[in-house]
């Protein structure tokens, strides 16, 4: 009798125990918006939800190009050292350059959707001026990652490709002969280009869109980036001249 009291009692307190390490009920967690007026708080709700569902579209799109960087590289960096034909070699060569030029682009240039809504949810929002700092970020956020969304729609990119595929084929054809190669490198260059530029994903163009019909103007400047810019694509280095 005494030992299934001692296990009565410890199963009670192992259930106690359990309960009270479950995280609480939704209505008992404090709203960290609660301090911002009604409008402001429907503006943060709206962008810092928009900002985070983007992210994971955005990180599969990033993870899946590293991959086909990182693979191409290694590939082709073997196929070239193994290869007794010049023009073969100077190919394989290029291509792994280019696919190093991939790699750099997805590591250094900063692509806001990657981020999420953290630069502005990690911010205090407890008292009115805190709120517009933090709806202020948001907002340049959103601008932002929907701006360079939209760089698929300009020229600059496409020109930049075109160019450093050109190059490409104008070294493999012109410079070592075999102009099979270099038109078939030049075809394989814009298709890997042109796939990585259409398929990042262009919800924060709908999203910011969004925002303004249903709010309004921002309440905030857009965010403006550099004119300048230098870059590194799937098919080399570059400029880019954003207006």
């Amino acid at each position: 009798m005494g030992r299934f009291r001692i296990r009565r009692n410890t199963a009670v307190a192992v259930f106690v125990v359990t309960l009270l390490s479950l995280p609480g009920p939704v209505l008992a967690q404090k709203d960290p918006l609660e301090a911002c007026d009604a409008a402001t708080r429907a503006r943060l709700v709206f962008l810092e939800s928009r900002l985070d569902a983007v992210r994971p579209h955005e990180r599969w799109w990033w993870e899946g190009w590293m991959t086909v960087f990182v693979i191409g590289t290694a590939f082709e960096a073997v196929q070239g050292a193994t290869s007794r034909d010049h023009g073969a070699q100077a190919d394989e060569y290029l291509g792994a350059i280019e696919s190093v030029a991939g790699i750099a682009d997805l590591l250094f240039d900063d692509r806001v959707a990657l981020r999420g809504a953290q630069a502005s949810s990690s911010m205090p929002a407890q008292n009115g001026e805190q709120c517009a700092k933090r709806l202020e970020v948001a907002e340049k956020e959103l601008a932002a990652a929907a701006e360079q969304a939209q760089d698929r729609y300009g020229w600059s990119e496409h020109l930049i490709n075109l160019a450093v595929s050109g190059g490409h084929t104008a070294i493999v054809a012109g410079a070592f002969g075999d102009r099979t190669r270099g038109a078939t490198s030049f075809a394989v260059n814009e298709v890997v280009s042109e796939l990585q530029v259409w398929t990042e994903p262009s919800r924060p163009i709908g999203d910011w869109n969004d925002y303004r019909s249903t709010f309004g103007e921002a309440r905030t400047a857009s965010a403006k980036r550099e004119q300048w810019q230098w870059i590194a694509g799937p098919t080399g280095l570059g400029v880019r001249y954003s207006f």
